[in-house]
């Protein structure tokens, strides 16, 4: 279902969209950065856009540790900023993202997938 092959990485700073007419707000990717900062304190957030996915990923990084979520376009252009959280939170996307160390999670309206 999801190819990594020519996934073109198209880094920005949190919050910033490839176009403004394109994908989400800034106040979307800010609830993002929200729940996982939030989830795990202490740790550095970084993201990205992924034109390739059509897709912002997140890393949360401290020490060793390293986890990796990527949330599609679809499921943020789908829900209100406010709902994004409590999404997460019914998708147990943190639970997951400590389980699986540095798999990719990928977060689709239906829920969790992982990569590969």
């Amino acid at each position: 279902m999801l190819s990594t092959a020519g996934a073109e990485l198209n880094v920005h700073r949190a919050g910033i969209c490839p176009r403004e007419d394109e994908m989400v707000s800034a106040e979307k990717i800010a609830a993002i950065r929200g729940y996982l900062t939030g989830e795990f304190p202490g740790y550095t957030v970084e993201d990205w856009y992924e034109a390739g996915r059509e897709a912002w990923s997140f890393r949360i990084v401290k020490g060793p540790s390293n986890h990796l979520a990527t949330v599609s376009r679809e499921f943020m252009e789908d829900r209100n900023a406010a709902d994004i959280g409590p999404t997460l939170t019914t998708f147990l996307l943190a639970e997951h993202l400590r389980d699986l160390g540095t798999t990719r999670v990928i977060v689709g309206n239906e829920g969790l997938s992982l990569e590969g």
